[in-house]
């Protein structure tokens, strides 16, 4: 009988002593001091924690769920796996040349690698839950990784080596996209994304439009610097509020002319001789044509709400049609061939701080010392010597 008592005492004094043990390894495990090899990245948290001479806990770090380490000159993650319940994540502008750590942080939804030197996305894969991912500048090739992504709804690759955009067809819940410069000459897995709303792909080689007139949810359209021999397939997208088709050789606006909930829209460094198809766009309220061979804009009377219009290096003799539009707030006419801006002085729209712009015109003197001080006189700010 002592004998059995014996055993079970021991046993008690065994369980006792591993559940003490127990207790105690996960108080040091929170109270443990995290060590960071790369002293720009100490420097980041500890501003983060307003810790500034403390020694940083991993007990510090799980409690973090922001964490903003832009521009500090990062170049090694290590210590950064601790913070268990980070969400939010913004590593911009770094010197960082892998991110292997970002594995195991599986509570992320949005990462911000814009600007390091970050090829290799795979780290990225264990994170099911991204939601927001911006990797602009970065020299990837390779975007093999995103496949299958089912949770990403904002996408940021601009400026990378991207040839083969592929892989992001089976991200079917992307609402915004962003592509431009990249190699990328087939845009064909556009007609899997039925949910984007905003879509960037300029100074990309494609020249074939027609898979964005799949994508009738989109509102932002950006095609800047592209080489696209037929514009007619963005017809079909009736919602966009926005759309960039600067420098793009264009010369005929004719498959602009449905886009009747446009406000905002950018020609500019083009070759285009007439504007008339803008006419019926009504809600357009910021307009820019700068460096175009246009001479006449009688049609943008019709534009009654546009704030902002831009001019500059065209062929135009008359503001007339400019009289009317009493919501602008600026306005660039430089380098055309105008004499007489008495119109300009008639709208009654242009007033205290607004911009009126007319470098490089053979202004009358009527304009230079009558019509352009009477604008002066009531508060527009005029420039043209």
């Amino acid at each position: 009988m002592r004998i059995t008592l014996l055993i079970l005492w021991a046993a008690a004094v065994v369980f006792w002593g591993c559940e003490r043990s127990k207790t105690i390894t996960g108080a040091t495990a929170s109270g443990q001091v995290v060590s960071f090899p790369d002293t720009a990245l100490e420097d980041a948290v500890r501003s983060a924690l307003q810790e500034p001479s403390e020694p940083i806990t991993v007990g510090d770090l799980e409690g973090i769920t922001r964490f903003n380490g832009n521009s500090w000159g990062i170049r090694d993650l290590t210590g950064i796996e601790y913070m268990r319940s980070l969400r939010y994540l913004d590593l911009s502008s770094n010197s960082l040349d892998s991110v292997p750590q970002l594995a195991s942080m599986t509570t992320l939804d949005t990462v911000d690698l814009d600007f390091n030197n970050v090829a290799d996305l795979s780290p990225l894969a264990e994170i099911n839950d991204l939601k927001y991912l911006s990797v602009a500048g970065n020299g990837i090739t390779d975007i093999g990784v995103l496949s299958g992504s089912q949770h990403l709804v904002w996408l940021n690759l601009d400026g990378n080596d991207v040839s083969d955009g592929s892989p992001l067809s089976s991200c079917g819940q992307l609402h915004n996209l962003q592509l431009s410069t990249n190699p990328v000459s087939d845009i064909s897995f556009l007609t899997d994304l039925r949910l984007l709303e905003s879509l960037s792909l300029g100074n990309c080689p494609f020249t074939d439009l027609t898979p964005v007139s799949a994508l009738t949810s989109l509102q932002s359209l950006y095609l800047a610097n592209t080489s696209i021999a037929d514009l007619s397939p963005i017809s079909s997208n009736r919602f966009l509020t926005t759309l960039n088709l600067s420098q793009c050789g264009l010369t005929d606006l004719n498959p602009v002319r449905t886009l009747t909930s446009l406000e905002y829209l950018y020609l500019g460094n083009n070759s285009i001789t007439d504007v008339e198809p803008l006419r019926n766009l009504s809600n357009l309220r910021y307009l820019a044509l700068d460096n175009n061979q246009i001479s006449d804009i009688t049609m943008l009377a019709n534009l009654r709400d546009l704030y902002y219009i831009s001019l500059s290096t065209n062929q135009i003799t008359s503001v007339v049609p400019l009289r009317g539009i009493l919501a602008l707030q600026s306005l660039n006419l430089s380098a055309n061939q105008i004499v007489d801006v008495r119109a300009l002085d008639e709208n009654g729209g242009l007033s205290q701080d607004d911009y009126v712009y007319l470098y490089s015109n053979p202004l009358s003197d009527s304009s230079k010392f009558f019509w352009i001080p009477r604008m002066q006189e009531r508060g527009v700010i005029v420039e043209y010597q």
